[in-house]
């Protein structure tokens, strides 16, 4: 059970779990992103709509990971 002193202390836990997290979707998104681009380049397979969908998933894991940082500041981390 937590008590009200260690709130902080537990989301801060919390929030910085997550964003280790996100920030491993993002190596694992680029990871995809070289394979399929070495997909095109060796294998002349058409990777565009995959590429456009891993782009994508970076674009949203910028914006995960920047609230957050926002809210690890609010907390004072």
């Amino acid at each position: 059970m937590t008590t009200t002193n260690d709130t902080p202390t537990a989301a801060r836990q919390i929030l910085l779990d997550m964003r280790r997290l996100w920030q491993n979707t993002c190596y694992q998104t680029e990871m995809e992103l070289k394979i399929q681009d070495r997909l095109r380049t060796i294998l002349g397979r058409d990777t565009a709509e995959a590429q456009k969908s891993l782009t994508d998933r970076l674009r949203e894991i910028e914006v995960a990971v920047s609230l957050i940082d926002e809210e690890l500041a609010t907390l004072g981390a």
